[in-house]
């Protein structure tokens, strides 16, 4: 966070892609930022767009418009002329530091990218765009700086499993039974939080029954 908030930035609009697969924690890592006080100190304007619903062959970029526009001013915007969405885009962007993420963004294509970005000038220096993204060749076609987020160490993958799935009250037989069990379920989670968090949370308290 601390290259989000660096004062001495020269661009006027900066990218951020955070990569990694599915349910490594992305967008919950993001949300982190997005709401922390320096952030809303720093960012008089912050903006969120969920881009994952469009294709995945390509960007969008009118539809990416209406849904930072809509995220900026809480209105619908879907059937209004593209003139007028870039109008009231410049409009909300002009003159302020902004803080806009665009979250599980699939594009590839840097002209696609180059295209979006052109629309989002006008904001004051220090303005960031924070991509998260499941590909690689995303990132790259964002370009800026890149965080490649990885999956837990076995050994935090099964803490986080043990809390989540294990009451304390185990006698000791029925635990040394439960840990293999629930070490080759972890195994089968491949290391990714959100996996272990659904499956853990699933299984707390049933041997009970």
């Amino acid at each position: 966070m601390h290259k989000l908030l660096d004062p001495n930035v020269k661009e006027d609009v900066s990218c951020l892609t955070i990569v990694g697969f599915g349910g490594l924690g992305k967008t919950a890592l993001t949300q982190l930022v997005y709401n922390h006080p320096r952030i809303e100190e720093n960012f008089p304007l912050r903006l969120w767009a969920c881009v994952g619903d469009q294709d995945i062959k390509g960007l969008d970029v009118e539809a990416t418009l209406r849904k930072i526009l809509h995220s900026a001013t809480s209105k619908n915007h879907d059937h209004q002329s593209m003139d007028h969405v870039q109008k009231k885009l410049r409009e909300q962007l002009a003159r302020k530091k902004y803080f806009l993420v665009l979250d599980d963004i699939w594009n590839e294509e840097r002209d696609q990218w180059l295209e979006l970005m052109g629309f989002l000038r006008g904001g004051l220096k220090g303005s960031w765009v924070l991509v998260t993204t499941r590909s690689r060749l995303t990132a790259t076609a964002v370009g800026g700086e890149i965080h490649e987020l990885k999956g837990l160490s076995e050994h935090d993958s099964w803490q986080l499993f043990e809390k989540l799935a294990f009451r304390e009250d185990h006698e000791q037989t029925t635990r040394v039974e439960l840990d293999q069990i629930g070490r080759e379920i972890v195994k089968q989670c491949a290391n990714v939080p959100l996996a272990i968090r659904v499956v853990g949370t699933a299984l707390y308290g049933q041997d009970k029954r």
